[in-house]
């Protein structure tokens, strides 16, 4: 019984590298094809962020200097519409598939919670520099702050906001700023961004509960 039950092991360790071969052979060729999509000029505009494994956020530092890789990134998305954005987001160096991820956010496209679910599925853990600090995170876990992050600023900008007369405002460069952020905010709130949180937000909720109930098995074994 042990010879039988060790040759039966083997066959299916055998059998289960067979198939993590052939998968990721598929995966790769998956990703050529939806890469070579893109036009020559436009594989040429994201090269020099193809090899970028790491994303930053606007500013970076102590001295909150402008990032070169976002500002790379900022350079070519007006060149770039929703659908490569989308092979980007699955396809490319992790800097791309972060940046292009976020833009979809921004441009309320509704594959973004497919993306949210397919890197809670997968997960993508990279380095991501935010201001001074940096960590390791999941993509799905970035797409889901940036919609917090905009929430925040925009109840931040409120509060403060109302607490200065229109004068004020339109008297100070730095309040006007605030003002002129807000309204951009304000008016990217369309019922597509809304819905697409909120979808997002029941999504981690299912997945937060899935984990927690893996987490607890593994602590009653």
């Amino acid at each position: 019984f042990l010879t039988y039950d060790s040759e039966k092991n083997h066959k299916l360790e055998v059998q289960t590298s067979i198939m993590k071969k052939v998968l990721l052979i598929l995966i790769c060729s998956i990703s050529f094809f939806s890469f070579a999509q893109l036009s020559p000029d436009k594989q040429k505009l994201i090269k020099p962020l193809l090899t970028i494994d790491y994303a930053e956020s606007e500013n970076v530092g102590v001295g909150g200097e402008y990032s070169e890789i976002y500002k790379s990134f900022e350079n070519i998305k007006g060149k770039l519409n929703n659908q490569d954005l989308l092979i980007l987001a699955k396809n490319s160096s992790n800097s791309l598939r972060f940046y292009s991820c976020i833009e979809l956010v921004h441009r309320n496209d509704n594959e973004i919670v497919n993306l949210y679910k397919y890197y809670r599925d997968y997960p993508l853990k990279m380095r991501y520099l935010n201001g001074c600090l940096g960590s390791i995170e999941n993509v799905a876990d970035l797409i889901n702050q940036e919609y917090e992050n905009i929430f925040d600023i925009k109840k931040t900008l409120e509060l403060e906001l109302a607490k200065l007369s229109k004068k004020e405002i339109e008297e100070n460069s730095v309040y006007k700023e605030w003002q002129i952020t807000l309204d951009g905010i304000n008016k990217k709130l369309t019922s597509e961004f809304l819905q697409n949180f909120e979808q997002i937000r029941k999504l981690k909720k299912e997945f937060d509960e899935i984990d927690e109930w893996k987490s607890k098995q593994k602590l009653k074994k």
